[in-house]
C-alpha cells in the first residue's frame, strides 16, 4: 500500500493530503461546535439560575416591605389591593416561567427543580396566611384596629361617667403592645381592664363596650402572635425558614451546573487537544513524502510576508509540519496574530472600551507592553476626570441648590444635608451653625427626632466642638459605641465611618457639617466635602450678613422715622416761635405808637398850660 501510495502523483498526493486534513478540520469543527452548544446552554441555565435567584430576592424584598408597611396603606385595607402584592406576583410568575424553562433544559435536575418548585408554593401559602391575617388585624380604621377604635371611643364619648385615667392607662397599654408586640402589655390591658369593670356601675352601658374592646383587642393580640411578634416567630418564622431554604438549594443547583460546566469544557478540550495532535501527526507524516511541497510553501510564506508589508493582514498558513518551513509559518501566524490582535485592542482603546483585555498569548511583547501602559495612562486619566467630573457635578448640584437666596437657613440646610446624603451615598447628617462660643445643630438628616435638631454644644465638647475649635477635618473609621446611632425600620447600629468637617472662610469658622455612614468614606468624597463647606461657610456667613444688614436697615429705618418725627415738631415749633415773634413786633408797635401818642398829648397839654405858669410866676 505504501508503494501504491508513492506511486501517487503530486497532483493526487496534495489532494489526498489536503482531503485528510479537511477531514480533520470538519471533526475538530463538529466537536468544538458540540462544546460550544453545550457550554452555551450551561451558561444559559446559569443566568438562568441567577434570574431565579434574582426574582426570589425581590419576592422576599416585596414580602418584607409588605409586612413592615404595606399591610398599612389604605388600598390593602379597602381592596386588598398593594403595589408590594403586585411586585410579588409579578416576581413570582416570572419565577415560575423561569423554572419551567429550567425543567425542560436541564432535566437531570427534575428532583431538585419539583423540591424550588414546592418550596416556592409553600412560601405562596404561608404569605397567603399572613396578608389575610394582617387584612383581619386591620390598620387604624380599618379591621379589627378600627373596631377596638370604635369601641374604646364609644365608651370614651358615652354619657355614662368611666374612670378616665383608667382608660388613657388601657390606651397605653394598647400602644405598648403595638408598639413593642411584648405580651406582658397584654397582661396589664386584661388586669387593667378587670380593675376598671369592677369599679365602674355593673348596669352601665359602657361595660359592653369596654367587653367589646377587650375582646377585640386580645383577638389583635392573637393575631399578632399567629404571625409572629418577632421575625422568627409564628407564621413570618415559618416565612423566613422557607425564604431560608430556597438559597442553599440554589446555590447547590448552581454550583452543580457550573461543575456540568466545567466537565464539558474539560472534555471538549481533551478531544480538541486529541484531534488537532492527530491533524499535526498527519501533516508530519505527509510533509515525509511532499518534498516539492517546499517550493509552494516558501512562496505561501513569501506572499503572506508580502501582504503584512503592505498593510494587510494575510490569511493563517496551515502549518503541516515542524522543521523549518514550519516553524516560519508558525512564526509568520504568531506575528500576524501578535499585530492583529494589537489592531483590535487600539481599535477598542480608541472606540472607548478603556477596560479591554489583551490577548495573554502575546502580553509579554513588546508591543504589548508599550500600548498596555497606554491603556493603563489612558484609565488613569479616565479615573482622574471621573472624579473631576464626578466633584464639579455635586458642585454643580450645590451651586444650583444655594441660587435661591430667599429661603431660610433652616430650610436650605435640610436641603443641603439630603444633597449631601444622596450624593455620598451615607446614612446620616447634622448641619452645625457657630453661635459666639457654642455650636448650635440648625438641622438634622436622619437623626431619628426632628425635635432634638437645636441641640447646642460648647466649642471644644465631642467631636464637633473640637472641630470648631481646631478647623481641621476630623474622620474616624472606628467609631466608639454609643457616639450616635443609625436609625431605620429593622433597628439602628453603630456607623462605620464618620467624617466631621469645619465650614470654614478666611479662617473663620461658621459651622460644622457631621456625616456618617456604615459604607466607607473615600478620600475623594472628604475632599468633596471640604470644597463644598467652604460654599456652605460662604452661605451662612451671607446669610448673617444678610440678617445683620436687615437688622440695620430696620433701625435705619425706625431712626429715619424718629428724625422725620423731630423734624416735623422742630418745623411746628419754628412756626410756632414766628408767630409768637410777629406778636410780639405788633404789641412793641401798638406800645410805640401809644407812647407817642402820650407823648404828643403832654406835648400839646405843657403847651396849653404853659402861658398861665408863667403869669402866675410874674
Amino acid at each position: 500500500m505504501a508503494g501504491g501510495f508513492r506511486s501517487f502523483n503530486v497532483r493526487a498526493k496534495l489532494l489526498l493530503a489536503f482531503l485528510s486534513i479537511i477531514a480533520l478540520s470538519v471533526v475538530l469543527v463538529f466537536f468544538s461546535l458540540r462544546a460550544i452548544r453545550t457550554i452555551t446552554e450551561n451558561k444559559t441555565i446559569n443566568e438562568k439560575l441567577e434570574n431565579l435567584e434574582l426574582q426570589l430576592v425581590r419576592q422576599e424584598l416585596a414580602m418584607k416591605e409588605f409586612m413592615y408597611e404595606g399591610y398599612k396603606e389604605t388600598a390593602f385595607q379597602e381592596s386588598d389591593r398593594s403595589s408590594w402584592i403586585d411586585t410579588l406576583r409579578k416576581n413570582r410568575a416570572q419565577s415560575l416561567v423561569v423554572l419551567h424553562f429550567l425543567e425542560q433544559r436541564a432535566p437531570e435536575h427534575r428532583l431538585r427543580w419539583q423540591e424550588l418548585g414546592a418550596l416556592m408554593n409553600e412560601i405562596d401559602l404561608e404569605f397567603d396566611s399572613v396578608r389575610i391575617n394582617l387584612k383581619a388585624r386591620g390598620f387604624k380604621d380599618f379591621g379589627l384596629e378600627g373596631s377596638l377604635r370604635q369601641a374604646i371611643h364609644a365608651v370614651e364619648n358615652g354619657t355614662t361617667p368611666v374612670n378616665k385615667e383608667r382608660l388613657l392607662t388601657l390606651r397605653r397599654n394598647e400602644k405598648d403592645f403595638f408598639l413593642r408586640k411584648d405580651l406582658k402589655y397584654q397582661d396589664d390591658f386584661n388586669k387593667n381592664m378587670e380593675v376598671l369593670k369592677a369599679e365602674s356601675d355593673p348596669n352601665s352601658p359602657a361595660l359592653v363596650q369596654l367587653a367589646r374592646y377587650q375582646e377585640q383587642f386580645n383577638t389583635v393580640v392573637a393575631i399578632e402572635k399567629r404571625i409572629g411578634l418577632r421575625t422568627d416567630d409564628g407564621l413570618r418564622g415559618e416565612l423566613k425558614k422557607e425564604l431560608e431554604a430556597t438559597k442553599p438549594l440554589l446555590a447547590s443547583v448552581k454550583s452543580q451546573v457550573m461543575a456540568d460546566n466545567q466537565a464539558e469544557i474539560n472534555q471538549a478540550r481533551w478531544v480538541l487537544v486529541l484531534i488537532f495532535f492527530a491533524q499535526l501527526v498527519l501533516g508530519l507524516v505527509l510533509a515525509v513524502f511532499y518534498s516539492n511541497a517546499i517550493t509552494r510553501a516558501i512562496r505561501e510564506i513569501r506572499d503572506a510576508m508580502q501582504q503584512l508589508a503592505s498593510g494587510t493582514f494575510p490569511q493563517k498558513l496551515h502549518v503541516k509540519t515542524q522543521e523549518e518551513l514550519g516553524q516560519m509559518r508558525t512564526a509568520l501566524n504568531h506575528l500576524v496574530d501578535q499585530m492583529a490582535v494589537a489592531t483590535q485592542f487600539a481599535d477598542q482603546l480608541g472606540n472607548g472600551n478603556l477596560r479591554a483585555q489583551y490577548d495573554e498569548r502575546f502580553a509579554n511583547d513588546v508591543l504589548a507592553r508599550a500600548i498596555v501602559r497606554m491603556q493603563t495612562k489612558m484609565l488613569e486619566a479616565e479615573s482622574a476626570q471621573a472624579r473631576i467630573n464626578w466633584t464639579n457635578e455635586g458642585l454643580a448640584r450645590l451651586s444650583d441648590l444655594l441660587k435661591d437666596d430667599t429661603v431660610e437657613l433652616r430650610q436650605l440646610g435640610d436641603r443641603l444635608l439630603h444633597l449631601v446624603v444622596t450624593y455620598l451615598d451615607a446614612n446620616q447628617a447634622a448641619l452645625y451653625v457657630k453661635k459666639e462660643d457654642e455650636l448650635l445643630r440648625i438641622c438634622t438628616y436622619a437623626y431619628g427626632k426632628k425635635r432634638f435638631a437645636e441641640e447646642t454644644i460648647p466649642l471644644g465638647q465631642g467631636l464637633a466642638g473640637q472641630c470648631a475649635l481646631e478647623g481641621e477635618t476630623i474622620f474616624l473609621t472606628d467609631v466608639p459605641n454609643g457616639y450616635v446611632k443609625i436609625t431605620s425600620g429593622l433597628g439602628e447600629a453603630t456607623p462605620t465611618n464618620v467624617v466631621v468637617v469645619p465650614l470654614k472662610l478666611k479662617q473663620n469658622i461658621f459651622g460644622i457639617l457631621e456625616l456618617a455612614s456604615f459604607e466607607k468614606i473615600t478620600d475623594l468624597k472628604i475632599t468633596f466635602l471640604e470644597k463644598i463647606a467652604e460654599n456652605m461657610a460662604a452661605l451662612i456667613a451671607s446669610k448673617q450678613a444678610n440678617e445683620t444688614t436687615h437688622r440695620l436697615l430696620e433701625e435705619s429705618r425706625q431712626k429715619a422715622e424718629m428724625l422725620t418725627q423731630q423734624e416735623e415738631e422742630m418745623r411746628q415749633n419754628a412756626e410756632e416761635l414766628q408767630a409768637i415773634q410777629e406778636q410780639q413786633d405788633r404789641q412793641r408797635m401798638e406800645m410805640q405808637r401809644e407812647i407817642l401818642q402820650l407823648k404828643t398829648r403832654l406835648l400839646a397839654f405843657e403847651q396849653r398850660h404853659a402861658p398861665a405858669t408863667r403869669q402866675t410866676d410874674l
